[in-house]
């Protein structure tokens, strides 16, 4: 931030006020509810209890460290080979050129998961055609770990009797 505030100085850019992302989402008031602003990124899940008197503020964070991306997509290339090693005794993570076939389908077979129960896995590797069937919930089930993580320091945000707001990144929105 002093790097930016030094930059946007010499530029004589006026800077009038920086504000938290979670502030910046909340966009109106939840009356009788609880905001909780939730992103997870490369590096950690970020989880940001906010209080609205008034206005918007931050009262207080919680930050999971081994909830990230990375764990998520470990998880899901991990299920997909399995599926694949299972069904068509193919093992996509042997050579790095099926793995890396199995990284750039990852995405699609994920919205294919939101879409319906079932996810058709193709890969095409040296001349063969490999294929397996999948259930959408297998997505979530390999997930589970870090959804449960996430989900308890949630838990632990609220009192039994406050009405939780959920507020989600587009990057935590889009996961299953």
């Amino acid at each position: 931030l002093g790097l930016l505030l030094g930059i946007a100085g010499a530029l004589k850019l006026p800077i009038t006020a920086m504000v938290d992302a979670a502030s910046a989402a909340t966009r109106r008031e939840y009356k009788g509810a609880v905001p909780v602003y939730i992103d997870i990124s490369l590096h950690s899940t970020t989880l940001v209890r906010l209080a609205q008197p008034g206005q918007v503020q931050v009262e207080k964070t919680s930050v999971l460290k081994d909830c990230r991306i990375p764990s998520l997509t470990d998880a899901w290339l991990h299920m997909l080979s399995n599926a694949f090693f299972q069904q068509s005794r193919f093992d996509p993570l042997h050579t790095a050129e099926s793995e890396q076939m199995l990284i750039n389908n990852r995405d699609a077979w994920l919205v294919e998961a939101a879409r319906g129960d079932r996810v058709h896995l193709k890969l095409e590797v040296a001349g063969g055609i490999h294929e397996a069937t999948i259930e959408s919930l297998a997505f979530i089930g390999a997930a589970a770990y870090v959804y449960q993580r996430i989900t308890s320091k949630l838990r632990a945000l609220f009192r039994a009797d406050e009405v939780p707001a959920l507020q989600l990144t587009d990057r935590a929105a889009r996961l299953p």
